[in-house]
């Protein structure tokens, strides 16, 4: 159909239904343009900071172990630094105090990983389960995006299980310090 033709219909009493029609192919027509668009749309991630087991202290981007740890070197499995703080008291726990808007722990899943709470800035807890058939040195917990600025992430000993594993050990490996940028990017 030519373009003069189409714009007689459209001029027409009669053309209320074309109209709706053209109406719906042009948002349709911009739907498969935006659509690409949005799905190419992400948020980048930058590491701000790796802190490791061994940076221990109560100031920013130091692990503050309370209660009874032990420091492993050169167990297995094998960790970027080789090293690893473990605990299988009931209540032990870590704090992590960092500048930024999200945090991933990395530990230690094992036969003996038990559940761990978890808790940011004081908030309620969750459960996390470090249990695994076999060991393997991977994140534990990755935090929801927060707002940026200081915060204190706890993980704490519960002293519980799952029925599958032999122990309730929680196991420290490093930490990543997030800055994620929240304004979309098209890629």
């Amino acid at each position: 159909m030519k373009f003069a033709q189409f714009k007689r219909i459209l001029t027409a009493p009669k053309s209320f239904f074309l109209t709706v029609a053209l109406l719906f192919f042009v948002v349709f027509s911009l739907l498969q343009v935006v659509r690409p668009l949005q799905e190419r749309l992400v948020l980048a991630a930058t590491s701000t900071a790796t802190i490791e087991d061994t940076v221990i202290g109560t100031g920013n981007n130091q692990f503050e172990y309370v209660g009874t740890w032990v420091k492993c070197g050169g167990c297995q499995p094998t960790t970027s630094n080789n090293s690893f703080y473990y605990s299988y008291t009931v209540n032990s726990k870590v704090n992590l105090r960092f500048v930024g808007n999200q945090v991933k722990v990395y530990g230690v899943k094992e036969k003996t990983g038990g559940i761990v709470s978890v808790s940011i800035d004081g908030g309620t807890p969750v459960m996390v389960d470090t249990y695994a058939a076999s060991s393997v040195a991977t994140v534990i917990y990755t935090s929801p995006i927060l707002s940026t600025g200081n915060h204190t992430i706890t993980l704490n000993n519960t002293n519980q299980k799952n029925a599958a594993a032999t122990g309730n050990v929680l196991v420290i490996d490093k930490a990543d310090i997030l800055q994620v940028d929240t304004t979309p990017t098209v890629t």
